[in-house]
């Protein structure tokens, strides 16, 4: 992780808790509670792929680069714990797992600020999410077993007070080559970087 993401990763982490600390003993401002939800999202994953293609003796023959190649997983589960500072701003920790066959399955853990505007009827998410790639490797495929930073944002309608429908997008903080496969006759060679990702999903949150 770069300086740059350092800096904003600590102020997404410190900054809630000082406005807080600085804040909750007014009482014209709402004190700070906590919210808990599940979220349940369908993964887009948008690559760009060279295919390299060897010849009898071994050597490359030739590269063919591909944009725009779509892998889509349905089942990503995640825990939303949330810290509302102030009015509709709200802090949220979103840890979680991704199940996306061997190249990107692994473990994720978000940091992100939520704000809820027009009657709390539209949501507006952005932070970091990190993705702790599992990483696997045989003889037909190999993935990276790396954390892969990314930073992007969420909008959102709250259907109702527990209830919302969420769209986000993410990009990878640096271009990395998450995964090779071969063909089954050993003869191509595809590599995948990762461009960019969409998400879409529902939003549960438990009101006590």
């Amino acid at each position: 992780m770069d300086n740059k993401l350092s800096v904003l990763l600590i102020l997404i982490i410190i900054v809630p808790g000082t406005l807080a600390a600085q804040f909750a003993h007014l009482k014209h401002i709402v004190k700070p509670k906590f919210e808990l939800g599940i979220l349940i999202e369908g993964t887009d994953l948008f690559n760009s792929r060279a295919t390299n293609k060897f010849t009898d003796s071994g050597n490359y023959k030739v590269n063919i680069l591909e944009k725009n190649i779509v892998h889509f997983y349905p089942i990503s589960l995640y825990i939303s714990g949330r810290l509302i500072i102030i009015g509709n701003l709200s802090f949220e920790f979103r840890p979680g797992i991704i199940f996306a066959g061997e190249p990107y399955s692994g473990f994720e853990y978000g940091f992100f600020l939520r704000y809820k505007m027009l009657n709390k009827k539209i949501i507006l998410i952005g932070g970091v999410n990190l993705h702790d790639n599992i990483g696997a490797g045989h003889n037909s495929l190999v993935s990276t077993g790396e954390t892969i930073t990314e930073i992007g944002g969420s909008v959102g309608y709250q259907f109702t007070k527990s209830f919302a429908g969420i769209v986000s997008y993410y990009k990878p903080s640096k271009e990395i080559e998450y995964y090779s496969e071969y063909s089954n006759d050993y003869i191509d060679e595809y590599t995948y970087k990762l461009k960019y990702i969409i998400k879409f999903g529902f939003d549960f949150t438990f009101n006590w």
